[in-house]
């Protein structure tokens, strides 16, 4: 095969792409076990509507979703106990001044017979650069070099760490010879919007997979996928396939999981209302997540606007009661408020988590922090500022996401015992994301974590706190400073942070720098407290015992929407022994 090149560019501007999981639809799947499951195959239920389902990655609105676990190989897994990445479709990838080589496995093949070649990875990245995929904002051009060795030539040096959660959060998705146009369009010097605009209209019906399971039949009820003989771990894979229909009610999943008509569910967050006992027949697994639940303040109101406001909130409010009653087998608080994932927050800190604060509820602590910044309390309790108006907050939230609204309930009863005058104004998601972006906004209760593996990246988590660009924002809709003045970790005097100063550092540092400016950027949100973490999603499995084999333990799994697809063909989801 001839080397070839391509897009050798510079200056790219990349827009940052969107999460997709922003609402209770996009975080549930279930899978389950059909009555003529016997045989050993899975039928799952998710969201999507069967007629919408395409395999075209390149169309964000259409693509098949949760399916592409199932369908595409990954490059890589991230394992959250060891804080690295486990190689899977790529054999290695290594770092050498400007450039990452990427060894691709040689036994893997498209669904139709192709050998997976450095020509696909060619084909996915450049498209991915009409796509303005963020992995361009470091990349100068890319080059497939033999079948299996494919470099990225980086713009600049990167942070490595940063980087892989950028590079190896992708699958192995574009035979190239199922999207040659478009990379030939490109070839000849057509615009790259053109040929954007036609990528992600292109309609591909009939997926090549190069993961374990391929399109074996699709009808107006369900989609069924079939293992797939060839692939390098078939014969390790203990289900038959996977059968996808649609769901709409989460009450009939548990229901149905009960009555032993399903098979298992998969990420549906069953809470413990819902699910108020679980049968021995039935195993429950979690994982760590990420997005969480927290307080987002608009730094320009005339009360949360003030540190000490801050800071007293969070010390009026009983993070850990607030976790139980919102589901106490689904939430994780982390052991500090500093901006990063609750299961890497000591791991990242290390011997410095013990100079951060962990704002232990401390009523007393509290109005010392209010008594300082001005204000009083009144015979009734309540408090006031200096000019006698009430401390009064607007906390709105998301409307139908139950356990979001009874944490923000038990917030809320909370600090109107503290003597905080507080009213909820319960939102659509659309309309509360519009308010954020509008900055037009008190208090909010919102997620303070980006969603998926992202989350268990330092940076990104970091930089969703302070720099606050999602929700279509170009500033920080909490309209956060971009300098942030704290008391210095060793006490001795202030610290200056400039955010953009540091996060343009971060992208770039090497790892001991790195480790350090993660260090200060975590104790900036400690202090100021930007938003307030209360507490992480924990992520649920539950699983037919009675009629499946599972691990005992799957907390390292950490970034794969289908987990229950990821044990199959890790061979470690099997029919149970009769």
């Amino acid at each position: 095969m001839e080397e070839r090149s391509q897009l050798s560019v510079s200056g790219l501007s990349a827009r940052p792409l969107e999460s997709d999981e922003t609402g209770p639809d996009a975080r549930i799947q279930a899978l389950t076990l059909a009555d003529d499951g016997a045989d050993g195959s899975f039928v799952t239920a998710g969201w999507q509507g069967i007629e919408t389902i395409q395999y075209n990655p390149h169309d964000p609105v259409a693509f098949a979703g949760n399916h592409e676990t199932l369908l595409y190989e990954p490059f890589a897994s991230y394992d959250v106990d060891a804080r690295e990445w486990i190689p899977h479709g790529l054999e290695s990838w290594e770092f050498d001044d400007d450039e990452v080589l990427l060894q691709l496995r040689d036994d893997l093949t498209w669904s139709d017979g192709t050998a997976v070649t450095a020509d696909d990875l060619l084909t996915q990245f450049v498209l991915a650069f009409v796509a303005d995929d963020d992995v361009w904002e470091h990349l100068a051009g890319v080059t497939a070099v033999d079948e299996t060795t494919f470099t990225l030539s980086l713009a600049e040096p990167v942070n490595e760490s940063s980087f892989e959660f950028l590079l190896l959060d992708r699958t192995i998705n574009t035979p190239a010879h199922v999207f040659a146009e478009f990379f030939d369009r490109l070839n000849d010097g057509e615009e790259v919007d053109a040929v954007g605009n036609d990528l992600r209209s292109f309609e591909l019906e009939e997926p090549v997979a190069s993961g374990p399971f391929e399109l074996e039949e699709r009808t107006a009820e369900y989609v069924r996928y079939a293992t797939r003989e060839t692939h390098p771990r078939a014969s390790a894979i203990g289900v038959d396939g996977f059968t996808v229909e649609q769901r709409s009610s989460v009450a009939g999943h548990v229901d149905d999981l009960l009555e032993g008509t399903l098979d298992g569910l998969d990420h549906l967050l069953v809470s413990t209302h819902e699910l108020e006992s679980i049968p021995d027949t039935v195993t429950e697994l979690h994982h760590p997540g990420t997005f969480g639940y927290g307080l987002a303040f608009n730094h320009a109101d005339d009360h949360v606007g003030r540190r000490e406001v801050r800071q007293a909130i969070a010390l009026a409010i009983h993070t850990d009661f607030v976790a139980d009653r919102a589901d106490p087998r689904l939430t994780a608080v982390p052991s500090v408020p500093a901006g990063l994932a609750s299961s890497i927050t000591d791991a990242v800190l290390g011997e410095d988590l013990e100079q951060f604060d962990p704002y232990d509820h401390d009523c007393p602590r509290a109005t010392s922090l209010l008594e300082s910044a001005g204000y009083e309390r009144t015979a009734d309790g309540s408090w006031v500022d200096s000019t006698g108006a009430p401390l009064s907050l607007t906390i709105q939230y998301t409307s139908g996401w139950a356990e979001w609204q009874v944490a923000t309930d038990t917030i809320a009863s909370q600090l109107r015992d503290f003597g905080m005058d507080v009213t909820l104004a319960p939102a659509e998601r659309g309309l509360l994301e519009s308010t954020l972006s509008d900055g037009d906004f008190q208090v909010t209760a919102l997620e303070w974590n980006t969603a998926g593996v992202a989350g268990f990246n330092p940076a990104a988590s970091l930089a969703f706190q302070l720099r606050n660009r999602h929700f279509d924002s170009s500033t920080s809709f909490l309209n956060y400073p971009d300098t942030v003045e704290v008391p210095a970790m060793d006490g001795s005097d202030t610290m200056e942070v400039d955010l953009d100063a540091a996060f343009d550092l971060l992208e770039t540092a090497p790892e001991s720098q790195a480790d350090a400016i993660v260090r200060d950027l975590a104790w900036v949100v400690n202090q100021d407290l930007p938003m307030l973490p209360i507490y992480d999603d924990v992520r649920q499995v539950l699983v037919r015992s009675d009629r499946w084999t599972v691990p005992d333990e799957v907390h390292s799994i950490t970034d794969q929407r289908q987990l229950l697809s990821w044990l199959a063909n890790r061979g470690t989801l099997e029919p149970a022994a009769e």
